[in-house]
C-alpha cells in the first residue's frame, strides 16, 4: 500500500515487491504484462511480457495475446500454431490451426502456411493453385501441359507419366499410346497385319484400309482377299482364260496352274487352237473338214461338214467301201471290182472291163471332155478373130470378097486339118494356130481315164 494513510494499492511490481510508499512506483520495475510507473496498466497493442517488450504471436483475428505470457486465448490465425501462435504451419500443413494438408508442391516443398498454395508450382500431374487436383481433360505432366496419347475408350492417361492404364486405342502403340502402328500392322495392340496395299504402302493404322488401292491380284476394303470368280490382275478386273476344269487362274498373273482347257493355248489360255489343231494343249490334228474350213478348236468336229470322201464325227474316216463323194452318199459303180472306187473321185480302183471302162465313172469323164472341148473352141475362135484384125491393121487395106473367101478356106483347112483345101496349110498365115489336134486331145482324155486321173 502507499499514499495518504496508505490507502492506495501498489501496482504489479516485479516479484511482488512493495511499491514506493509515497508515490506507488515500483522501484525495480513491473511484473511481466504490466507497464507504467505504478505497473497498473496491462500490456496492449500486440505486446506482452516483462516491460511489455515481447510481440504477440498471430492471434486469431489479430486479437491481443495474453499480456503476461503471450498466449492467444482465441487461438491462432490461419497458418500458425503453438501456444504463442508464433510458428508457421509446417510438415505439409496449412490453415487455421494447421489442420489442412498441402497439395503436391514441386519438389515436395512446403505450401504456403496460410492458404496452401505452392509457391513454386505443382509436381507433375497436378494443377494449381493448391496442386491437389490431378491433371484431367486429356492432359498430364508438369503443369498439366502435356497431351495424353490415344488411350483405350478415350480414358484419361496417368496424370503424372501419361501412360494408358487400360491400353491403347486401336491403331496405336507404345507406353504413351502416341505412336501409330507401322511396319504393315494395324488395329488393337498393332497385332493385325495389313492386307496387300498397292506399292506395299502402309494401311490405315486404325482400320487397315488401303487408301491408294490394292496390289495386283487382291481386292476388298482391306485388300486381304485374292481375286476369285474367274478374275485376276489390278482391281481384279481382268478375266481369266480357259483354265482346266474351270479352275481359278493365278490371282496376280492370270496363268492357269493346271494348264488350259481343251481347245486353248498360251500362258493365259486365252488363245484358241489354230493351224488345224484342237484339243488338250492343241496337240490333236483336225480331220478332213470341208474346203477352207477348220475344225472346232475344242472337240475337233467340222462345223461345215467333211471334205469329199470323208465321214465320221471328226471327218477322219474315209468313206466306207462302195461309197464316195460328199458325206459318202454316192455309190460306187457296179462296174468296179467289188464295187470299190476312190473315196474322193469315185474312180474304180479296178474295173470289170478290160478296155477304157468309160462307164466306170458314169458320166464323169463325158462331162469333163465336153467342157474341155467347148473351152478350146471358144479360145480358138477368139484367137483367129484377133489374128485377122491384126493382119488388117498391118496391111492397111480392106479385104475384098475373094480374099475373104480365101482366108476363110485357109481357116477351115487349119481348123479341120485338111491339107488339100485352099492354100498350102503349112504356108498359111493361120498355120501357127494349128497346134490343136482334136484326135490327140481325145486320146489324152481317154488315157487320163485309164490311169485314174494320173497323167
Amino acid at each position: 500500500m502507499y499514499g495518504i494513510n496508505c490507502t492506495q494499492s501498489c501496482g504489479h511490481c516485479l516479484n511482488n515487491e512493495q511499491c514506493h510508499h509515497i508515490n506507488g512506483t515500483c522501484l525495480h520495475g513491473c511484473s511481466p504484462g504490466y507497464k507504467g510507473q505504478n505497473c497498473k496498466t496491462k500490456c496492449d497493442g500486440g505486446i506482452y511480457g516483462h516491460n511489455c517488450n515481447k510481440i504477440c504471436g498471430h492471434c486469431i483475428n489479430n486479437t491481443q495475446c495474453n499480456h503476461v505470457n503471450g498466449t492467444c486465448l482465441g487461438g491462432c490465425s490461419a497458418g500458425f500454431k503453438g501456444f504463442l501462435c508464433d510458428k508457421e504451419c509446417d510438415g505439409g500443413t496449412y490453415g487455421v490451426n494447421c489442420p489442412k494438408t498441402c497439395g503436391h508442391c514441386l519438389n515436395n516443398e512446403q505450401c504456403h502456411h496460410i492458404n496452401g498454395t505452392c509457391l513454386h508450382g505443382c509436381s507433375p500431374g497436378f494443377k494449381e493453385p493448391l496442386c491437389k487436383t490431378e491433371c484431367d481433360g486429356g492432359m498430364y505432366g508438369l503443369n498439366c501441359s502435356q497431351v495424353c496419347g490415344h488411350c483405350l475408350n478415350y480414358k484419361q492417361c496417368h496424370h503424372i507419366n501419361g501412360t494408358c492404364l487400360q491400353g491403347c486405342s486401336n491403331g496405336y502403340k507404345g507406353s504413351l499410346c502416341n505412336s501409330a502402328c507401322d511396319g504393315g500392322m494395324y488395329g488393337n495392340h498393332c497385332n493385325q497385319s495389313c492386307g496387300h496395299c498397292i506399292n506395299d504402302a502402309q494401311c490405315n493404322h486404325v482400320n487397315g484400309l488401303c487408301y491408294e488401292g490394292c496390289s495386283v491380284g487382291f481386292k476388298g476394303l482391306l485388300c486381304d482377299k485374292a481375286c476369285d470368280g474367274g478374275m485376276y490382275g489390278i482391281n481384279c478386273n481382268h478375266v481369266c482364260g480357259h483354265c482346266m476344269n474351270d479352275e481359278q487362274c493365278h490371282h496376280v498373273k492370270g496363268t492357269c496352274q493346271q494348264g488350259c482347257s481343251h481347245g486353248y493355248q498360251g500362258s493365259l489360255c486365252n488363245i484358241e487352237c489354230e493351224g488345224g489343231e484342237y484339243g488338250y494343249n492343241c496337240n490333236e490334228s483336225c480331220g478332213h473338214c470341208m474346203i477352207n474350213t477348220t475344225c472346232n478348236h475344242v472337240n475337233g468336229t467340222c462345223p461345215g461338214g467333211c471334205a469329199v470322201g470323208y465321214e465320221g464325227p471328226l471327218c477322219t474316216n474315209v468313206c466306207r467301201p462302195s461309197y464316195w463323194g460328199v458325206n459318202c452318199k454316192e455309190h460306187c459303180s457296179t462296174d468296179c471290182v467289188n464295187q470299190t472306187c476312190h473315196h474322193e473321185t469315185g474312180h474304180c480302183i479296178s474295173s470289170l472291163q478290160s478296155q477304157s471302162c468309160d462307164t466306170c465313172t458314169m458320166d464323169y469323164t463325158v462331162t469333163i471332155t465336153s467342157v474341155t472341148v467347148s473351152i478350146l473352141i471358144v479360145l480358138m475362135g477368139s484367137a483367129i478373130n484377133f489374128y485377122i484384125w491384126r493382119k488388117m491393121q498391118q496391111k492397111g487395106t480392106v479385104l475384098d470378097t475373094q480374099n475373104d473367101k480365101e482366108y476363110y478356106n485357109e481357116f477351115s483347112a487349119v481348123a479341120t486339118g485338111d491339107k488339100q483345101s485352099g492354100r498350102d496349110v503349112a504356108t498359111s498365115p493361120y498355120a501357127e494356130l494349128s497346134e490343136l489336134d482334136h484326135q490327140n486331145t481325145y486320146e489324152e482324155l481317154h488315157q487320163y481315164e485309164k490311169t485314174d486321173g494320173k497323167m
